[in-house]
């Protein structure tokens, strides 16, 4: 493997000479959720070998390498998307380092480079920032420049009355469709090619393969002396690997939306087939291209693509909805909580509002227990609270929640009657917690038993007690820790006139 990669180290003498000091060497594997080869480091047991100038498998290779059982010393350093970490034993790496992005205020500064216009730059920016699910996605670079990339045309004064992109789905299908706009005469038909790169994305998604040879390219009729055009340009990438032409998409996120186009464009494709299998998969891996399907069901979403392409299959999109609404239900009833919340992302990418309440409206409570939620699932959390005013309970025990992800909520929260957040890791300062979050919730009750509050929180709950009119139970169970302190604190919100509090 090394001499493939360094034909400089061909000379075998020569490389044993360097493999005696594995201390000194340092081995990058770039791309863990790229590789073809599936490499599971929580196999028991370990497939591991102790020889380097033995034949095995790449997988072997890597898991030996990261076991210290081959070349004991060297540094190994592997990167990959977070999805693929599930099959790695963290605790057994050294250190782990997750790459964040931008930070908020570089997030700003890229906008204000990207646009020349600083008045343009600082409306688009705004626009983002209202928008939680947009807001969120600038983190990563690339999602930045495409987010710029398809705002740039709406901010111009031809385009400032059309309606702007408010979901991922919405996001990715502009940007899909500028790249089909611009460059439209260079295709002689624009929907077959799509329909090949599509039915290549399909494929890949559902092979975990982000990587594609020749041969790939062949099985779907898709020439690379197209790739002279803009239009293959922006969508797929050619470099040389191991002495080979490969191809990948411009990002795996658009290889998703455009997996997720593929049944609709190609009417030989059977939309229940894929849901089904869809439904198997237990590793992630069609989350996001299901959100795109379920996005593309919104008429005006899927309209963008009239134009250029013609209309989308209409039948395959009954088939959509008429899934979301099964699988809404029986996640409802079996109750596997991080499942019905990645249904609530698809119903949120709908945006159809008579949809999500006649899915979820029915229910008087939710719950979504034992989960590590995000801002974003917040906030789509919040926007189906907010569109099923029916909800009258949500039950997030046992889930953690920082200042950011509670915040999302809020807007949700005001319909509720009672809110249940038993043993719920607050990941924040009580202030955060109590004053900023819970004392403008109507909910009339409110259950924080055994979140780990101390006597310092209870200032916080004190005012929340004199400025929430709704709060009429809160239940601090056991395990918290407020002491005779606390309590004291506490009571100056009992004994308040605004304090409605019936029982505690």
């Amino acid at each position: 493997m090394i001499v493939k990669h360094h034909p400089c180290l061909s000379n075998l003498d020569r490389l044993r000479k360097v493999l005696r000091k594995p201390e000194n060497l340092l081995f990058i594997f770039d791309g863990l959720d790229e590789s073809r080869t599936s490499i599971n480091f929580k196999d028991k047991p370990l497939q591991t070998y102790s020889n380097p100038e033995y034949f095995t498998t790449i997988s072997t290779i890597v898991t030996s390498l990261m076991g210290q059982t081959v070349l004991k010393g060297c540094s190994v350093v592997i990167t990959s998307r977070p999805t693929e970490l599930k099959s790695t034993n963290i605790k057994s790496v050294e250190r782990c380092t997750e790459i964040i992005g931008f930070l908020a205020e570089q997030r700003k500064i890229y906008f204000k480079r990207f646009f020349s216009d600083e008045k343009v730059s600082k409306e688009a920016f705004d626009y983002v920032r209202q928008n939680d699910i947009l807001y969120t996605m600038c983190f990563n670079p690339s999602y930045c420049w495409i987010l710029c990339s398809v705002l740039k045309s709406y901010f111009t004064k031809e385009n400032k009355r059309q309606q702007r992109p408010k979901t991922i789905s919405q996001l990715f299908a502009d940007f899909i469709c500028n790249i089909l706009t611009n460059h439209k005469r260079e295709a002689d038909n624009p929907r077959d090619l799509l329909t090949s790169i599509s039915k290549l994305a399909l494929y890949g998604v559902c092979n975990k393969c982000l990587v594609f040879d020749n041969r790939d390219m062949d099985s779907f009729r898709i020439q690379s002396s197209r790739f002279l055009s803009g239009f293959m340009k922006e969508i797929l990438q050619k470099e040389e690997s191991f002495n080979q032409l490969v191809y990948t998409y411009l990002h795996l996120t658009v290889q998703e939306f455009l997996a997720a186009l593929s049944p609709l464009l190609d009417t030989t494709a059977d939309m229940t087939e894929l849901l089904n299998k869809a439904d198997s998969y237990e590793d992630g891996r069609v989350e996001i291209l299901l959100r795109f399907l379920s996005g593309l069901c919104h008429t005006g979403t899927r309209d963008k693509f009239t134009e250029t392409l013609g209309p989308l299959s209409a039948e395959s999109i009954c088939k959509v909805i008429d899934w979301l609404k099964t699988k809404t239900e029986r996640e409802l009833q079996q109750g596997n909580n991080r499942a019905l919340l990645n249904t609530l992302h698809c119903l949120y990418e709908t945006q159809n509002t008579t949809l999500i309440r006649s899915t979820v409206g029915n229910q008087k409570s939710l719950k979504l227990t034992k989960l590590n939620l995000n801002p974003v699932d917040c906030y789509v959390l919040s926007y189906i609270l907010t569109c099923c005013t029916e909800i009258e309970t949500l039950d997030l025990s046992e889930s953690q929640l920082g200042e950011e992800e509670v915040s999302k909520l809020k807007p949700g929260l005001n319909k509720l009657q009672s809110m249940l957040c038993s043993a719920t890791n607050l990941k924040s300062s009580s202030k955060t917690i109590c004053l900023i979050h819970f004392e403008f919730c109507l909910s009339e009750k409110i259950k924080l038993e055994r979140c780990d509050l101390t006597a310092s929180c209870c200032e916080d709950l004190s005012s929340v007690l004199c400025t929430n009119s709704s709060l009429t139970e809160l239940n601090l169970g056991s395990n918290n820790k407020l002491g005779d302190p606390g309590v004291k604190r506490l009571s100056a919100g009992l004994r308040d006139p605004n304090c409605k509090l019936q029982k505690l």
